[in-house]
């Protein structure tokens, strides 16, 4: 599933671990939050991180996410959580765009215009 291209993710990526190198911080631990089918993710373990943690609330997102992970031989390196994060506890409403599955995002309800899906933030 997951395409080894010089994706945005990738270049991203690249960029973060330079930095982060030259300051003395080690590239070794990635939170990926809202971490979709697991691209960045995957990158990141490709650059050379230990472990990724990829947080994904939304659930069709969070089974393709699992499976491309399992499908690239990973799961002893990026741990998957179906849960979406947020400043504080509480619930929202993740608004599910019918065209794009990277594009859904958080609203309030009351602007919430198409297929909408509660979640709780531990």
């Amino acid at each position: 599933m997951f395409v080894k291209q010089d994706r945005k993710e990738r270049k991203r990526l690249r960029k973060v671990r330079t930095i982060l190198l030259k300051g003395g911080i080690p590239f070794s631990l990635v939170v990926d939050i809202g971490a979709n089918i697991g691209t960045t993710s995957l990158a990141a373990v490709e650059f050379g991180a230990d472990r990724v943690i990829a947080l994904e609330p939304e659930l069709r997102n969070f089974r393709l996410l699992r499976a491309n992970v399992a499908l690239n031989g990973l799961e002893e390196r990026v741990t998957t959580f179906n849960v979406a994060i947020g400043a504080t506890r509480g619930t929202a409403t993740l608004h599910v765009s019918p065209r794009n599955s990277g594009d859904h995002r958080v609203v309030k309800t009351e602007s919430c215009s198409g297929a909408g899906v509660a979640m709780d933030t531990p």
